[in-house]
């Protein structure tokens, strides 16, 4: 029997994707996403962010760069990935589990910008430069 490794997970952007190569030539990006829960504690109700590291590849990580900002609301399916390395400081074998985004949503649609609270976003492009068939989600 095969496993099933799905995950979709919405939220907000906690920084401005930044895109990088690696040393093969490969677009790659990391999202931090926050995501938010209430709980009940006794009579009063508690806000709790968890927050999600998103990886993505070549055209998706283009294309979060070009779209997405600081505060924008995106939905991400994909699968979790557990990397491992040892660490060079402490020689200790480390280990992080990432979501491999495959599939990236706007929510909210294409006519509002994304805008953070701390204002620092960047300025959509004009809606004539950017067709419709050219946005990737």
């Amino acid at each position: 029997m095969r496993g099933i490794n799905r995950v979709f997970i919405m939220g907000h952007l906690g920084h401005n994707p930044e895109l990088r190569t690696t040393p093969r030539g490969v677009p790659t990006c990391e999202l931090n996403l926050a995501t938010n829960r209430s709980r009940k504690d006794g009579d009063e109700w508690i806000e709790e962010t968890e927050w999600h590291r998103v990886v993505l590849w070549e055209q998706r990580a283009e294309a979060a760069v070009r779209f997405l900002v600081k505060g924008s609301a995106v939905a991400v399916e994909g699968r979790l990935k557990t990397e491992s390395w040892d660490d060079k400081q402490t020689g200790q074998r480390r280990q992080r589990t990432v979501i491999v985004g495959e599939q990236l949503h706007l929510v909210g649609g294409r006519d509002r910008p994304a805008s953070s609270a701390s204002g620092g976003h960047r300025d959509p492009p004009p809606a004539a430069a950017v067709a419709e068939e050219e946005i990737p989600f």
